[in-house]
C-alpha cells in the first residue's frame, strides 16, 4: 500500500498525468505486495495444501468472473431474481463462509483459525469453493459497474 501512497504523489509531481500515476502506483503495488507475500511464506510454515487451495481458488474464480464477462457481451443477463441480495450475499459469501468457519472451530477445543486435521481437508474445501464463487462474482461485478 505504502508504495502507491508515496510513488503516486511523487509522479504527479514529476509531471506525469494523475491517471498515469495512479496506474504507474498500482503497478508497484503488485511487486510490493508478492513480495511481502513471499517473505510471509519463507517466515511463516504456511502448509503447501493451504497455499494450493488458495491459489486454485484465486484462480478458478478468475475463470469464472471471466466466463462471467464473456457471457455478458454476448448479451447475457443476470436473472432479476438473482440481482439485489443474492449477488451481495455472493460477493461476501467467501469471507463470511471463512470467518464463521475460523471462530466456529473454536469451541471444538482449537483456537482460531485452528482446524481440526480430521476436518481440515473439508473445512479447506468448503472455503475455498465460497471464495470461489466471491471471486467470480467480484471480477464480473466489477466489470458491469453500478450497483450489485
Amino acid at each position: 500500500m505504502w508504495a502507491g501512497v508515496t510513488s503516486s504523489p511523487a509522479l504527479v509531481a514529476s509531471g506525469l498525468e494523475p491517471k498515469r500515476a495512479s496506474a504507474s502506483a498500482s503497478f508497484f503495488v503488485i511487486f510490493a505486495s508478492l513480495s511481502g507475500f513471499v517473505a510471509h511464506v519463507r517466515v511463516a510454515e504456511l502448509g503447501t495444501a493451504l497455499l494450493l487451495a488458495t491459489g486454485l481458488a484465486t484462480a478458478a474464480g478468475a475463470v469464472l468472473g471471466a466466463a462471467g464477462v464473456l457471457a455478458r457481451l454476448s448479451g447475457c443477463r443476470l436473472p432479476v431474481r438473482l440481482a439485489g441480495w443474492p449477488l451481495r450475499l455472493t460477493l461476501v459469501l467467501g469471507v463470511l463462509v471463512f470467518a464463521v468457519i475460523g471462530v466456529g472451530v473454536i469451541p471444538l477445543g482449537g483456537s482460531l483459525l485452528a482446524y481440526p486435521p480430521a476436518w481440515a481437508g473439508g473445512l479447506i474445501l468448503v472455503i475455498e469453493t465460497a471464495a470461489t464463487l466471491s471471486i467470480a462474482a467480484l471480477l464480473t461485478a466489477l466489470f458491469l459497474g453500478g450497483r450489485p
